[in-house]
């Protein structure tokens, strides 16, 4: 059925939506929710939009046969709110079979066939708490509260996703199209390739933060193989024309999409999914200037960035404050955990070589700090295999030339003001600095050595 030829059987009912509401949803939705459902279904679905007065949303949920349900959510329309729906879908242990997505003044009518993953039953009484932790969280987007609502989802996701074999999922391909007809007011992308769990989510969240608007959708999973179909345009409401825009967008789907295969892996896939989402604002103005690191062409890279991304805010802090080309040697060939100690104190004359004042010695000192525990950190990531012991013992030795170096530094610099000073037989005065708790015990870890040696050169 045409869209103009299902909008007139629909006004054939009385209806308290206007006209125009009624014409724009038979314009949107998807070709395949209109030979799916009839007339009598459409307008069943449609009703749930007349009782949105009290309430953002309905939702109702229709059992078929074991483990599988259709349900459908009318809503007001709020930014990212697809998003959040196919994460709580995601973080209740569901797959999506199927889904027909649509939005048109203001509301959305979204609708899916989900199948159980778990073991666990979905009974009246899951359905009841989907029902109302979903309705919170669209009222959190209603409020304007965006990232409590993400937040939330992702620690749902988080519990979701522990325990999953990364290694039994196969990681192929994606291939991304981009569809421009003169008939239609968006884009059409178009995605083909291996399912991954939360890959939904983390698609809508991305191109909502980056201004691209979904208007509907027609996503489908067969034998763990996605074939989707999103409407979209860029926040003024202009297709998705440019193609440089469209490079982008490829770039970006692809990486979400090989990245969440990797979210098990994460010790806090939360954490790593919000962390991935920032890097690939640097990703991507990195390929407008003609730079595309090589290194996420490897296919370890993305599965050692999911367990770095979701292991410490401080790597991620210190990821994000450099350029990605100068963290690619280190990202490749982290090399050893342990370096050999003369070698260290050699690279570390090596840096300190050009200064020639006091602040250029203790900038160039906290640079080397920083450095080497950024390589340490990675080295002992990469290393699945590796024991705490060898990335103790290379905190501990990093710590003790740096302290070493920095009382040099201090020393050099007190002597040229006040001189050298005497005991009271006139010989050189002598100190000693003695390293308690962890660092005396050579156990340090990465909250000491951070604090212990930017104090020893930070300002006077």
């Amino acid at each position: 059925m045409t869209p103009h030829a299902l909008w007139r059987a629909l006004l054939a009912r009385p209806w308290a939506l206007g006209t125009d509401t009624i014409r724009a949803y038979c314009a949107g939705m998807p070709p395949e929710y209109r030979g799916r459902f009839s007339v009598e279904t459409i307008a069943e679905h449609l009703r749930l939009l007349e009782d949105l007065k009290d309430t953002p949303m309905r939702v109702r949920i229709t059992p078929f046969e074991e483990g599988t349900f259709e349900i459908v959510i009318a809503a007001r329309d709020y930014f990212s709110e697809f998003a959040i729906i196919t994460g709580l879908l995601a973080a209740f242990g569901f797959d999506i079979q199927e889904g027909f997505i649509s939005s048109a003044e203001r509301y959305i009518l979204d609708l899916f066939r989900v199948r159980s993953l778990g073991s666990q039953r979905w009974n009246s009484e899951t359905q009841s708490q989907f029902q109302d932790e979903l309705t919170w969280l669209v009222g959190l987007l209603a409020e304007d509260r965006f990232q409590e609502a993400r937040g939330h989802v992702n620690r749902r996701l988080t519990e979701a996703l522990s325990g999953r074999d990364v290694a039994a999922a196969r990681l192929g391909p994606l291939d991304v199209q981009f569809r421009n007809q003169t008939t239609r007011p968006w884009t059409m992308m178009e995605l083909t390739g291996k399912d991954s769990p939360g890959f939904l989510y983390a698609l809508a969240n991305a191109l909502a933060l980056r201004g691209i608007i979904i208007h509907n959708a027609y996503v489908r999973t067969t034998a763990h193989e996605i074939h989707d179909r999103v409407g979209i345009t860029d926040r003024h409401g202009h297709k998705i024309t440019g193609t440089r825009l469209q490079a982008e967008l490829r770039i970006t789907t692809v990486l979400i999409k090989q990245f969440t295969h990797y979210l098990p892996s994460a010790p806090d896939p939360a954490k790593a999914l919000a962390h991935f989402d920032g890097m690939l604002d640097q990703l991507l103005a990195d390929t407008r200037a003609g730079r595309m690191p090589a290194f996420l062409r490897e296919k370890t890279t993305l599965d050692f960035l999911a367990r770095l991304f979701g292991t410490s805010d401080f790597l991620w802090e210190d990821f994000l404050r450099r350029h990605l080309d100068t963290l690619l040697p280190v990202l490749q060939k982290p090399g050893p955990v342990v370096r050999d100690r003369n070698e260290l104190a050699r690279d570390l004359r090596k840096q300190l070589r050009p200064a020639t004042t006091y602040t250029e010695r203790k900038e160039m000192l906290n640079a080397f700090k920083d450095r080497e525990l950024f390589r340490i950190d990675m080295a002992h990531l990469a290393d699945r295999n590796t024991r705490l012991e060898p990335f103790s013992l290379a905190l501990s030795d990093l710590a003790e030339l740096v302290l070493e170096e920095a009382c040099h530094v201090c020393v050099t610099e007190l002597h040229v003001e006040y001189g050298t000073p005497r005991m009271s037989n006139e010989r050189p005065s002598r100190f000693a600095i003695c390293g308690l708790g962890k660092f005396g015990g050579r156990e340090m870890d990465m909250r000491p050595i951070s604090k212990c040696c930017s104090s020893m050169t930070g300002p006077e």
